[in-house]
């Protein structure tokens, strides 16, 4: 009798699971959804298609999750297209997060997804893995589209995340998969900029989608002191906190200088070797100007960055034994030095212990007088163009995404102008003006455009330097 009572019980919750994702997860995942995560799981159960603009960390990626283990579980036939710019947003995120939510529910529940890096099935009483209900991974890339085009199912999800940087030739054929009656689709993205679908599907006043907007203020997963570190860095009506934060987009008359989509997009992008940079390990260093500002060094690999860091209240000579140990560790070949001001001291003290460095003065004029005001502009046009062509990328086994993200914005906030003609890049002294803090690391990651330039006749030879790098030895000998 008891036996029967715990199945009877047992069909009750999941017939209230099946219909309340919210007490799903709670129930069977043992988590409280925050209410901007409940809000998702509820509308996607009342509208078809749902679009979600928010700033970071409000837990997209595990509401995401939540939504694909409950189709999976409750409805009998179905296909879930997951798709983002890149392949390593939806395996190396939005799978990693379904198999850890997976393996916190009941065996009897667990036992029925199977997540593998190639598609995540429900799994049949058997053991037989179900290719009508089936999560598929799919890249969003316009060659790719096809693929997207071909998803039939009884009942089709589909999911796109980071939106705004998906092509409007993806969404064209996206259109194609919606004509079914239970058809459904969530837009999910941080809205970096002020055009394309996911744009326009937020600004929907028809009734066709249902917009969600969260503010990374609002949710209880961010911590208040990286908000307050947004707000000091960058000002609250900067573009970067706009997006970052509040989740809302850019402001359309803001003349930044490099792209939002394409700075985010290099985190991601598979890593190339390119012909003539195979091996070569370049490093920037942009010593601190003032109390509150970081000294920043940054070390690029061909057109992998490999290594970001920065630190502040260093005096020179602390200054120099930190390079130094970056050199021991990364093995770059040489570190231009932007020696404006205190970086001469560096320069002068590592070429003496033979480091190979080069001397940088950027406020100096370029061999394209025609082009630019200074060095400086220059060297900030030629890291725009890497980026642009989309030829950058970024080392995602040694930098994390934050980590990324504090380079990226920094290289987002800094405006233009045109003097005479010429490219005119704004100045740390004109950021100050409008609250915004300077940007160290960008400043150090461009200083290694300067080895596109040929500026290198004052490399020093290194002498003997004993590395220890992994398991062995060796010496970088000049």
């Amino acid at each position: 009798m008891s036996i029967n009572n715990n199945q009877e019980k047992l069909m009750t919750i999941l017939a209230r699971c099946k219909k309340d994702v919210p007490y799903f997860v709670e129930k069977m995942m043992g988590v409280k959804p925050t209410f901007q995560q409940k809000e998702i799981l509820d509308m996607y159960l009342i509208h078809s298609r749902l679009v979600i603009v928010s700033g970071h960390g409000i837990g997209k990626s595990s509401a995401l999750s939540w939504l694909i283990i409950h189709a999976l579980l409750f409805t009998k036939e179905i296909t879930v297209p997951c798709s983002a710019p890149t392949s390593a947003a939806i395996r190396d995120i939005l799978f990693r997060e379904v198999r850890k939510w997976v393996e916190k529910m009941p065996i009897y529940l667990k036992k029925q997804i199977e997540v593998t890096t190639k598609y995540i099935r429900w799994v049949d009483e058997t053991g037989n893995p179900s290719a009508n209900r089936t999560v598929l991974p799919k890249t969003a890339k316009v060659g790719q589209a096809q693929a997207l085009a071909g998803m039939h199912s009884d009942v089709v999800l589909t999911l796109i995340d980071e939106a705004s940087a998906v092509e409007p030739a993806i969404f064209e054929v996206l259109e194609g998969t919606l004509t079914g009656k239970n058809s459904r689709i969530i837009l999910i993205g941080n809205p970096t900029v002020r055009a394309g679908y996911f744009y326009e599907a937020s600004r929907d006043k028809t009734g066709l989608w249902k917009k969600l907007h969260f503010s990374s203020e609002d949710s209880p997963n961010v911590d208040m002191k990286w908000i307050r570190e947004m707000e000091d860095k960058y000002g609250r009506e900067s573009n970067i906190f706009k997006v970052r934060v509040l989740g809302e987009f850019p402001a359309s008359g803001e003349n930044t200088f490099m792209n939002a989509i394409n700075l985010d997009s290099a985190y991601d992008r598979e890593q190339e070797v390119h012909e003539g940079f195979q091996g070569k390990k370049l490093a920037g260093f942009d010593p601190a100007r003032f109390g509150n500002d970081a000294s920043a060094l940054v070390i690029r690999s061909g057109f992998s960055i490999d290594y970001i860091t920065q630190w502040r209240n260093k005096d020179l000579m602390e200054s120099v034994g930190l390079i130094k140990q970056a050199y021991l560790e990364q093995a770059f070949e040489v570190i231009f030095i932007d020696v404006v001001g205190l970086g001469a001291g560096v320069y002068d003290r590592l070429k003496e212990i033979g480091i190979p460095c080069v001397a940088v003065n950027v406020s100096e004029s370029t061999s394209s007088k025609e082009k630019y005001v200074r060095l400086r502009d220059e060297l900030w046009d030629l890291g725009k163009i890497a980026f642009d062509e989309k030829r950058m990328s970024v080392n995602n086994k040694s930098i994390s995404r934050k980590k990324f993200s504090e380079l990226a914005d920094e290289l987002g906030v800094v405006r233009y102008d045109y003097q005479n003609g010429k490219l005119k890049i704004e100045s740390k002294a004109d950021l100050k003006k409008r609250g915004v803090q300077s940007p160290n690391l960008a400043d150090a990651f461009l200083m290694t455009f300067a080895n596109d330039l040929g500026i290198s006749s004052v490399v020093q030879k290194a002498k003997a330097i004993p590395l220890h790098r992994g398991n062995g030895r060796g010496h970088i000998l000049g």
